[in-house]
Parts: structure tokens; sequence; C-alpha cells
């Protein structure tokens, strides 16, 4: 059992303290007073402060709220009764909390699923019993949050992250290993992070090489510098040393990288050893199996297998996780290049808009569904569709590439052949958007 002295707890309860009297607005003067239930249970009959009614002095309060510590409990639960909260110093609750952080962790580098779905099941249940005990449902969630990425690729609230990013610098130990390295790979989706990119692990660099849960990004940094050949090569010889899902990840990468650099044949081959070790049971979920195939049925495409870009990202849409991002434009092509267009509709006629996340997929699945409203297309129709791909799918494609511009440029002198709506044409091969 550790020994569970709290100063690194009460320490960042100081730096929420201060975090959320500043979200809510309240001045010093406000939070340093009242009346509430630890006063009247445990203030009126004791002497150890002359002033009951003042929490404490202005200087004792930016101690705290700078993360010092102060040996009278009562001044945390007081002040975090003003901000609507409570304090839990309970040793079983911590002796909790390390275990999941160690169990975190521990699946994290491994990466079991299975595992790591028990954990987040436990932080469903605690969060529930823990909701307003300042750092206990702080830490909690951002566990949940961190699992639930890992094992679903779903994004923190924007509230919750601008907490982790206002606590990233002042965690200590494995949190902010796992806070770090959670914001380091989430800042390629969110603009917001992308610019601190490298700030989340400035403070680890030493931990790249050795710490096992920093592999991926060490990895995603090595293939930026474009010497993932070299390190992929040296690790052929070290196989042994790598477990199964740091071997997923090195073999991604290389793929990406085979990808980038257009050696489609080559890529393909990776991926199917990524997938290979899905099919033989590796327990890493529906969220990264259905990365493999997405990235598999893309190289298809590339290809220009529209048989095998159908089946792989037709067995990605069979899996839990529904979606399919950008890559929902090959099914969609690979299904009209096949001569499916029956199959094609009768799968838009199953997609709800609602259900869609990703922006650009939303966009191009809605411009599909239009498509195929109505056969023959009117030159209305058509001319309305020719608005769609220039003013909603163009600015997409700016920052896709010539393969995805292509397609819709397709379909674009297909209709302006009909409407001789011309102008059209050039917007789209030449204004910037």
């Amino acid at each position: 059992m550790k020994d569970i002295s709290l100063a690194y707890e009460k320490k960042i309860i100081g730096f929420l303290i201060s975090y959320y009297r500043k979200e809510n607005g309240l001045s010093v003067e406000r939070i340093l007073h009242n009346k509430k239930t630890h006063y009247e249970q445990y203030c009126l009959e004791c002497t150890r402060c002359k002033d009951k009614e003042m929490i404490c002095s202005n200087k004792t309060l930016r101690k705290i709220e700078n993360g010092e510590l102060v040996k009278n409990d009562c001044i945390y639960y007081r002040l975090s009764e003003n901000l609507n909260k409570s304090i839990c110093f309970q040793r079983s609750t911590y002796s909790l909390i390390y275990r999941l952080r160690d169990m975190i962790y521990e699946n994290l580098i491994d990466f079991s699923y299975t595992k790591l779905s028990k954990i987040l099941s436990t932080l469903t249940l605690e969060m529930t019993k823990h909701r307003n005990e300042i750092y206990v449902y702080e830490i909690l969630s951002f566990y949940h949050d961190l699992v639930t990425y890992r094992t679903h690729g779903t994004l923190p609230e924007t509230e919750q992250l601008n907490l982790y990013l206002y606590l990233f610098e002042k965690v200590e130990g494995v949190d902010s290993k796992l806070m770090s390295s959670f914001l380091y790979n989430i800042s390629l989706q969110i603009n917001q992070l992308y610019v601190k990119r490298n700030q989340f692990i400035e403070n680890h660099l030493n931990d790249l090489e050795d710490d096992p849960l920093f592999f991926q990004i060490k990895v995603m940094r090595i293939a930026d510098q474009d010497l993932l050949d070299a390190y992929f090569d040296i690790h052929h010889e070290m196989k042994q040393s790598l477990n199964l899902y740091q071997k997923y990840v090195l073999y991604n990468y290389k793929g990406y990288v085979e990808m980038n650099t257009r050696d489609y044949k080559r890529a393909y081959e990776t991926m199917r050893v990524c997938l290979q070790m899905i099919e033989e049971g590796a327990d890493f979920g529906p969220y990264i199996t259905q990365g493999i195939l997405r990235r598999i049925g893309m190289i298809s495409f590339y290809l220009k297998d529209y048989e095998k870009t159908i089946e792989y990202l037709d067995r990605a849409l069979m899996n839990e996780v529904t979606m399919l991002g950008m890559q929902a434009v090959f099914l969609y092509r690979s299904l009209e290049k096949t001569k499916q267009t029956d199959r094609l509709k009768a799968l838009l006629n199953q997609i709800h808009l609602d259900n869609i996340q990703n922006e650009m997929e939303r966009k191009i699945t809605i411009y599909y569904k239009r498509k195929y409203q109505s056969e023959p297309l009117t030159k209305k129709q058509m001319s309305e569709l020719e608005d769609y791909i220039c003013e909603e799918i163009k600015p997409f494609l700016n920052r896709m590439g010539d393969l995805l511009k292509n397609i819709f440029l397709d379909d674009l002198l297909n209709y302006v052949e009909k409407t001789s709506n011309y102008k059209k044409l050039y917007l789209y091969e030449n204004k910037r958007l």
C-alpha cells in the first residue's frame, strides 16, 4: 500500500480552487467568507481560528492557489464549499485512484482493449460516486477521457480540454506523462492544440527513448523526420524487445510514410501485416481495427483496385465504429466505378447525417445523397450539385490532394457538359477558397 500523504493532491486541489474561482468570477473577498455546512458543524465550537467567519487571510489563499500547502484542512473544505464543491480526504478513495492510474499506464503500453474497457466502466461508476469532489472528479474525468480517446477516438469536450491545458504543467509523475502524451496525440485533430504540440512533450524528451508510454510519439516524431526506414530496419532485428502493440505502431507508421511517398504497393503489404495482427487475435478493439481497414481501403483505391476498396471499407462500416471519415468518398466512388449504384443508394439511405461527426464526411455524404435523390437528374439539380461542389466540397479538397479533387472534377465535368455552366468549372479549378 502506498503511503498517502496527500501533499501532491492538496497541491492540485489548490490549483483547482484558483481555476474554478476565476471561472466562476469570484473575487478574493467573496471566496474568503461563508457560514456553510462545514462552518456550522466544525467551526462554531473550534478555538483554532481567531476570525471564524473569514476562512483565511488573502496571503494564505494566494499560497493555496499557487500550490503551497497549509496545515489546516478546514480551509480547503470551506473554500471548496464556496465553489459548490466538496473535498474528499479518504485513504480508500486515493488508493483506488493510484490503482486505476497504474492500470491505465500499463494497459496503454500493452494495449488491451478488453482491460481498458473494464477500467472505463470502473471510471464511469466512480465519477458518479465522486461527482462533486474537487480533484477526485477531475482526475477521474481525465482518466476517462484518455481511455475513451484511445479506445474509441472520442475527443474531450471543450470545457474539459481547457481544464487539462491548465493542469498539464501542474500535475506530476505518471499523471504528467499521461496528460502530456494525451494532449500531444490529440493535437493533430484540434487546432487549439497544434500550436502547443511540442510543449506537451518537452518535459519528457528524455523519457521518449526509454519510457514505453511514449513509444508511439517517438515513432511519430521519427516518421516526421523521414528517418522511419532506418529505425524500422533496426527494430526488425530487435522484434523480441517490442510488445505486439508496439509492433503494430511501428508497422502502422511505416505504412503511413509509404503511402505519403506514393509507394502504395509497399504500403498495402505493410498495412496487411497490421490487419493480420487483428485477425490473429490482437486485443486492439474496434477503433484501431477500423483505422487499419480504412487505410487499406484508401490504399486499394490509390491502386485502382475498387473491389478491394469496397471489401475493406465495407468491413470498416460493419465494425462497431460506423463512420469512415474522408474515406467515405472512396467507398462511394468505388461502388460507382464497379456499377453498383443500387448498393450505393441503399447504403446512403441507411446513413443518418446526424450521426456523422466528421464535417468533411458529412458534406461528402450530403452530396452523394443529393446526387442520387432522383434519376435522371434535371439541369437545375445538376446546377445545384455544381454549386455544392464549388462552395461546400472544394474548401476541404484544397487540403486533401489531387486524388479527391479529381473525383469531384469528373462529376463537375459531367454536369457542365449538360448545363454549360463553364464558370463553375473555372471556379473549381482556379478559385482559392
